[in-house]
């Protein structure tokens, strides 16, 4: 999958410096542009901190991208997806957790009924909301 951006920590927060860390921690995820039935496109306000995400997360060790993609979509916006196309992938370096995030980002048809959310303790505390 090509490489669309590498994101360094002060892309994301300017004027704030963190050093390097030592070692880095390598994290997969599978994020979704997830298209409703009317062109709507979902995402995450994440609002304890301020910024909007598409909904997907981390590949747990033995699952594929995809089943890590509709997982992620079923817990973080109670929907069924359908991927049809890939966008590319996206590096982030987040030196103040050590991680290098490696995303997979995929175009997709949310499937049936909405749902709800089964949002995970950290998220409930950053105030994850559907928009």
């Amino acid at each position: 999958m090509e490489l669309l951006k590498t994101i360094e920590e002060i892309d994301a927060y300017p004027g704030i410096k963190s050093e390097e860390p030592k070692e880095w921690k390598h994290r997969q995820a599978a994020r979704a542009v997830a298209f409703d039935v009317d062109g709507k496109v979902a995402l995450l306000h994440v609002t304890k901190l301020g910024f909007y995400k598409l909904p997907g997360g981390g590949i747990d060790e033995g699952e594929t991208i995809e089943e890590a993609l509709k997982r992620e979509c079923l817990e973080e916006i109670g929907c069924n997806v359908e991927k049809y196309g890939e966008l590319g992938r996206i590096i982030e370096h987040r030196n103040k957790l050590g991680v290098k995030q490696e995303s997979f980002c995929f175009l997709a048809n949310i499937v049936g009924e909405k749902g709800e959310p089964n949002l995970m303790e950290d998220e409930i505390e950053d105030g994850f909301e559907i928009v």
